[in-house]
């Protein structure tokens, strides 16, 4: 596989956070980091202006969360972070969070500032 390609994940759906989508990015980053991520942070910042919802995503198996990213702007003109990464262990973790990452990245790019 050359560099900059994902293996796509057998089973995995990758679909657009949509309203309501809050909590299972939270558990997700929960049960990814426990009491290393402060969860009443990311909960504000989810809510918040800065959250890019369109370039934010979470993969799915038979409609189980198995991992989302999130895609923040700026209060400055022409910058995105990629933020929230969490994917629940399993043997193909590596290939979703790089589908996940990747994701965010087209999106990104596919902006015109």
């Amino acid at each position: 596989m050359a560099m900059g390609e994902t293996r796509q994940v057998s089973g995995v759906a990758i679909r657009t956070c949509q309203p309501g989508d809050e909590q299972i990015v939270l558990d997700l980053l929960k049960d990814s980091f426990g009491s290393m991520e402060y969860i009443p942070r990311v909960k504000a910042e989810i809510s918040g202006p800065y959250f890019n919802r369109e370039g934010s995503f979470i993969a799915e198996n038979n409609g189980s969360a198995l991992g989302c990213v999130g895609l923040r702007k700026f209060p400055h003109e022409k910058w995105l972070d990629i933020r929230y990464l969490a994917v629940k262990d399993s043997e193909s973790n590596v290939s979703l969070a790089q589908n996940l990452v990747a994701k965010a990245m087209q999106y990104a790019d596919s902006i015109r500032f």
